[in-house]
């Protein structure tokens, strides 16, 4: 398995879906390359915030032009894609899980939240309202 490292979407670098085709790709470049060129720009931070997204832009395409680096691309966003639905479901059932124990808690009364049994309740609530327990 190739390793997950952190890598731009290009397709969303070059404003593009993920079925572009080779010529959509290469007309997207020219556009946001004539747009995004560093000698349109007048003042010096225009000039370096184009300059950085332009090196972006040309990274992208260097990438999505040549067929393997695309494929190497697209596996890399696939695999990254699916390990990420994978975290998101593990943190979901966590913070659930702590909030139902905190709501427990909460309920018994423990010391500290005895003497602010008002606050408590609106915690209670709040806690209930935001993981659906």
């Amino acid at each position: 398995m190739l390793p997950c490292r952190s890598v731009e979407d290009y397709y969303a670098v070059l404003g593009l879906g993920h079925s572009a085709t080779a010529a959509e790709i290469k007309a997207a470049y020219r556009f946001l390359a004539k747009a995004l060129h560093p000698d349109r720009w007048q003042t010096d931070r225009e000039k370096t915030l184009a300059t950085d997204r332009f090196r972006r832009v040309a990274n992208a395409y260097r990438v999505l032009s040549d067929p393997q680096e695309r494929r190497h691309h697209d596996l890399l966003r696939a695999v990254r894609t699916e390990r990420d639905q994978r975290l998101r479901q593990r943190d979901r059932a966590v913070p659930a899980a702590r909030a139902a124990d905190i709501i427990t808690l909460v309920e018994r009364g423990g010391r500290e939240f005895r003497r602010n049994a008002r606050i408590a309740a609106r915690l209670a609530r709040d806690l209930r309202r935001l993981f659906g327990s």
